[in-house]
């Protein structure tokens, strides 16, 4: 039964949910699970007993000015239908994950029909990122792409607390959490080997995906975590005050971003982005207005560490300086070289693309 607005009411929500998935705790990351109130431990937000102050009810309309910024539409039955057409095109299975800060996350599980081990046993990842969601047009595409060009693998998408339907606070911690929640699926309850995963994070969703890939690599050590990193950055706070300008409005967010006690500083990326011992992509543009070049996280990256030696670089061209090269999706030619690295990644037999458009080492100068 839905709601007025057109959100199905808490009640029957959990009918429609194939599987559950308690997430075990990282490694090292958090000390205890109690109730009432959000704070920081190690970095991931627990639940403790505490009288709530004035400065701590300020903090929490920060954090949603932030979360409804970041991510502004709500559910509705345009969603609902969008969640339904997922499932009846790709025989998708909703999956509903308890993750270690308390958040409750939503999840589209799209298991592999193959059988052959060399796909069933191989999964991608989708990490959505700014005002992006798993029943966005994004999952849909790369399902649709990956089963043509690569191969029946398993697919998985979660959305980050307080996202959609997908219940918690919103914060860079949380949504690294649920990264870690959904491999953590994928390894122990589908029995994957994490090296036979690909983490893909879009925008916003490269910097969770690679804090999430952190904690992955923590909880299994041995293991090679592969990762592409799309159209990403390193500093938030400065893509968020060069997209909103440094009025009062993009000043606001910048200074509540750097805040000491903020989750949204990630100028780690760099150092997480290097500890995953798999193969990893780097897709960036030029021609991207909402990251513009010096923010991207590639030409950070080359600054910084330049002879990561299982990095590649793939360079999206363009024409002009636009929005729209930020999200729109690849040509042909960029799709070949993204099958081919991410069969490289899985261990599928791949080829070399050489030629005037191909991913090259971290350090060669694009």
């Amino acid at each position: 039964m839905q709601s007025i607005n057109g959100a199905i009411s808490s009640k029957n929500a959990n009918q429609i949910y194939s599987d559950s998935y308690i997430v075990p705790k990282p490694r090292g990351t958090i000390d205890a699970v109690q109730n009432n109130k959000i704070v920081e431990s190690s970095n991931i937000p627990i639940f403790l007993n505490s009288t709530v102050k004035l400065s701590e009810v300020k903090a929490t309309l920060k954090k949603r000015l932030i979360a409804k910024a970041l991510y502004p539409l709500t559910d509705s039955t345009e969603w609902i239908f969008k969640r339904n057409e997922i499932k009846s095109k790709h025989g998708g299975e909703r999956v509903k994950f308890h993750s270690p800060d308390g958040s409750v996350l939503d999840g589209m599980f799209i298991p592999s029909k193959s059988n052959e081990g060399l796909f069933s046993e191989r999964a991608f990842v989708f990490v959505p990122g700014m005002n992006s969601y798993y029943e966005h047009v994004f999952f849909d595409y790369f399902i649709t792409l990956l089963r043509k060009k690569l191969g029946d693998v398993n697919f998985l998408a979660l959305n980050h607390p307080g996202v959609m339907v997908s219940e918690g606070e919103l914060s860079c911690d949380g949504m690294a959490l649920s990264v870690f929640s959904g491999c953590s699926y994928l390894i122990e309850k589908k029995h994957l080997d994490p090296s036979n995963i690909v983490i893909y994070g879009q925008s916003l969703g490269g910097v969770a995906a690679t804090r999430g890939g952190k904690l992955l690599q923590n909880e299994y050590p041995d293991s090679e975590l592969n990762l592409i990193h799309e159209r990403s950055f390193v500093s938030f706070p400065e893509v968020v005050e060069k997209f909103c300008g440094s009025g009062f409005i993009g000043g606001q967010l910048r200074s509540y971003l750097e805040d000491e006690e903020s989750t949204w500083s990630t100028t780690d990326s760099p150092e997480d982005f290097e500890i995953l011992k798999g193969n990893k992509l780097i897709i960036y543009s030029k021609f991207d207005c909402v990251v513009p070049f010096d923010f991207s996280f590639y030409k950070k990256l080359h600054e910084q560490k330049p002879n990561l030696s299982n990095v590649k670089v793939l360079s999206l061209p363009g024409e002009m300086l636009r929005e729209q090269e930020h999200y729109r999706i690849f040509s042909s030619d960029e799709e070949d070289v993204v099958i081919e690295e991410i069969k490289r990644m899985l261990g599928l037999p791949y080829k070399e693309i050489i030629g005037a458009f191909q991913a090259y080492p971290l350090n060669i100068s694009q």
